[in-house]
């Protein structure tokens, strides 16, 4: 990976700190680029899914991680890009996007269920947050029903990282956390309320 050249791949995301770039030859894989000297983000998830992987803990609302790679002063994740729907190679849609676009009383009502999955999929595997924006959460619709998807926000911040060695200190800043995103919702899409 370090030597293909993927700037003109097509670009499906970008944020503060880093681009992501969908491959072409491979679709259901993307790469999300730093410039190593603004790698924090980066930096901490690589860490962090490799802590997942360790700990078996299962992908299911978390793009897989396929590795990382360094070149020409930058630092990159591989990593799952999330289709619209499963065997798509059309990017999932944005949390943000669906509560913009008008909802339905039956896509609402489909939503708190696939939010009550998320919650407790954080809750029982101890995922760690840093960051859950609406921005950041997509959506694939599977034979299943909605499935939400993060994308970015993950791991400790902390020079200490409790959270991931204490399960109640995870649970109580995952609540935390989990209260704001809610209330961000809302506010986005008044109808959507808990």
């Amino acid at each position: 990976m370090a030597d293909i050249d993927f700037s003109n791949w097509p670009k499906i995301g970008q944020g503060s700190e880093r681009s992501c770039y969908q491959d072409p030859d491979n679709p259901m894989r993307v790469v999300k680029v730093s410039p190593i000297e603004n790698a924090k983000q980066t930096l901490r998830e690589i860490e962090y899914f490799q802590h997942l992987i360790k700990n078996k803990v299962p992908f299911d609302h978390i793009p897989l991680y396929y590795g990382s790679f360094k070149k020409d002063g930058i630092i990159g994740i591989i990593q799952e890009m999330i289709p619209t729907t499963p065997g798509s190679t059309e990017p999932a849609q944005r949390l943000r996007e669906f509560l913009d676009s008008k909802p339905t009383e039956e896509e609402i009502a489909e939503l708190h269920r696939a939010l009550a999955k998320l919650k407790d999929y954080l809750m029982k595997w101890d995922i760690v947050l840093c960051d859950l924006q609406i921005s950041n959460v997509v959506i694939q619709y599977t034979p299943d029903g909605m499935r939400l998807v993060i994308l970015d926000g993950l791991g400790a911040t902390e020079l200490i990282p409790l959270s991931r060695w204490f399960r109640n200190i995870c649970h109580q800043k995952t609540t935390r956390h989990w209260k704001k995103f809610c209330r961000k919702i809302t506010r986005r899409n008044g109808n959507v309320t808990f």
